[in-house]
């Protein structure tokens, strides 16, 4: 680096670090000299680069604008260079964030002809909570069908790993299938899990994972597995360096970890699954021990903190921590209101009987249950979710990221078929369609107007208990299904039972 250039930095620190509000004070023309100068630091941004940004934005980006394509623009047969795009990934939060979008443009305009840049881009984005998932898989998969290079093609084949995993997987299994014999498959499929990890961690440092999902893993486990057998791994003594293969296994291994870290039921049946589908009967009989613990792990309640023993002394409840204990709790208070209905000295079950309209019911139990929070939950009014659509009751707690959503309906107005179709397509389609939901309730409160349903496939009639008993099959077929889902409950309120039971 030139002295001069060394002496303006210096001087440039010391007037930040002692002259207060100093980038708000510079000159047109100073402060296009000071964003040049925030670029030529050895290290990274200087500390002082986002009071500069912050004081002027448009001047820095014109800096940064022509700096960023420039470096897009270098040919392939200039030496590759680790600048303005490595400075970016590595910088301050507020600086990534801002040109993050002008990174994506870049790429979509036109690929970085050295690789390194490419990969400092691509970290960028997937490290970006603003990228477009949508567009951004369509680049990659552009990109991966154009490519000539197998090292390209990869690159943009883990990249579209990390947003749409669904949509990546077909052309991965088509390559490694592909391939002419077990030893080229191998190599393909060792080349790939070397892409898709660097150094023990996620490739790029994506904050995006669509891979993944247990329901990704379950297809993409199987497909490593399969070139990458576990009795061709290799066993070493001593010191030693790990080569590609040792790589391969370290991420088979990560991607199996992946499915047990995760508690549900969906990961239970995966590892089932694996026990039948995997080649080598060591791994298979692993699955099985795998599969036991995680659902031992799934039955073993959070340790209990301090407060919770003393809440439980005090009501016999405790805060919800995880989606299981706010759907029990749930569950425990409509079973209270059910109770006093239909039992209670103070029922207002005949109130409800003359309840014409829906809404009416929802906004009576949406009351109760809020009334009987205690804290540790809250009932917001109807909240319209992304498709437009409302639950009639939403359910929230502070230390839960899963809402337990309740579907209500006047079992006399609804059919037996309507009343499956809205469970199936409403409750589950809709309401339990975000991945952090996972209970729903399907809440039927009978007035005692319709006596019986009927089942059209097979012409069987039922009463209103029956009916209850019928979709509460129909909920464990659904739960057999979806993988994602794990507790549905039907709970049916009879607005008539403590007058029938006097009557008689």
């Amino acid at each position: 680096m030139p002295n001069g250039l060394i002496t303006g930095l210096i001087g440039l620190a010391i007037e930040a670090r002692e002259r207060p509000g100093w980038a708000h004070k510079l000159s047109a023309q100073d402060t296009q000299r000071a964003c040049r100068y925030a670029l030529c630091e050895l290290n990274g941004f200087p500390d002082r680069a986002p009071d500069l940004l912050t004081a002027h934005p448009e001047a820095f980006d014109v800096v940064m604008r022509h700096e960023l394509s420039w470096e897009f623009e270098r040919p392939a047969d200039l030496p590759e260079l680790h600048y303005m795009v490595s400075t970016l990934r590595h910088g301050p939060e507020p600086i990534r964030a801002r040109y993050s979008p002008i990174i994506q443009k870049l790429l979509t305009q036109g690929e970085p002809a050295h690789a390194q840049t490419l990969e400092n881009a691509l970290s960028l984005v997937l490290s970006w909570d603003g990228l477009n998932q949508s567009a951004f898989a369509d680049l990659a998969r552009q990109r991966y069908e154009t490519s000539q290079d197998e090292g390209r093609r990869l690159t943009w084949l883990v990249a579209w790993m990390c947003v749409d995993a669904e949509g990546a997987l077909g052309p991965l299994r088509a390559w490694v299938n592909g391939a002419e014999g077990h030893v080229e498959a191998t190599r393909r499929m060792i080349t790939f899990c070397n892409a898709l990890m660097e150094h023990h961690a996620i490739r790029f440092g994506s904050i995006w994972r669509d891979f993944e999902r247990v329901e990704i893993l379950r297809q993409l486990v199987p497909l490593v597995y399969r070139p990458v057998q576990i009795e061709e791994d290799t066993v070493h003594e001593g010191t030693y360096s790990p080569d590609a293969r040792d790589h391969a296994e370290t991420t088979r291994s990560y991607l199996l970890g992946r499915i047990c870290d995760t508690p549900r039921r969906a990961t239970f049946d995966t590892l089932i699954a694996f026990s039948r589908e995997l080649p080598h009967e060591r791994s298979r009989n692993r699955m099985v021990v795998l599969a036991h613990r995680r659902a031992a792990e799934d039955a073993e309640q959070a340790a209990w903190l301090a407060s919770d023993v003393l809440s439980f002394a005090e009501q016999a409840e405790r805060e919800p921590r995880s989606a299981r204990d706010l759907f029990d709790l749930i569950c425990s208070r409509l079973d209270d209101l059910k109770l006093d209905l239909e039992d209670g000295d103070a029922s207002e079950a005949r109130i409800l009987r003359n309840v014409e309209q829906e809404t009416d019911v929802r906004i009576w139990f949406t009351n109760r249950l809020r009334q009987a929070a205690r804290g540790r939950y809250s009932v917001p009014p109807e909240e319209e979710l992304a498709d437009a659509t409302r639950p009639d009751i939403r359910i929230h707690a502070p230390a839960v990221d899963a809402p337990v959503s309740i579907e209500l309906k006047i079992a006399d107005k609804w059919s037996y078929s309507q009343l499956a179709e809205r469970l199936r397509n409403q409750l589950v389609g809709q309401y339990l369609r975000d991945a952090r939901s996972s209970f729903g309730v399907f809440l039927l409160v009978w007035q005692g107007k319709q006596k019986e349903w009927r089942e059209l496939e097979s012409g069987k009639r039922f009463r209103f208990g029956n009916l209850v008993e019928q979709l509460e099959a129909k909920a464990e077929e659904i739960l057999q299904d979806r993988d994602d889902l794990e507790g549905i409950r039907i709970v049916g309120v009879d607005l008539i039972k403590r007058d029938t039971r006097h009557k008689k």
